[in-house]
């Protein structure tokens, strides 16, 4: 007479040298597409953070005294780019 059944597993992928090798080289893969992630989002955000950079430093030397201080329009929209606000 069976009363039961005890099925003890483990994973096989981590039993196998390959299985192994396999985990080693998709942890570096992700920890490398994770750092070439961050380097990404950190280039973007300096690059899309320089025309408010610009302008901050206009407003302190207008603030400090420079009325013929301004911000370049062209600079500001970028290299080859019309910036709408200049037209105003």
């Amino acid at each position: 007479m069976i009363v039961g059944c005890v099925h003890v597993a483990s994973p096989i992928l981590m039993l196998t040298p390959n299985g192994m090798d396999f985990a080693r080289s998709l942890g570096l893969v992700m920890a490398g597409i994770f750092v070439l992630a961050i380097g990404l989002s950190v280039a973007l955000s300096l690059r899309l953070a320089l025309p408010a950079r610009r302008l901050e430093e206009a407003a302190h030397r207008l603030a400090a005294g420079d009325l013929f201080s301004r911000a370049d329009a062209q600079k500001a929209a970028g290299p080859g780019r019309r910036n709408g606000f200049a037209d105003a």
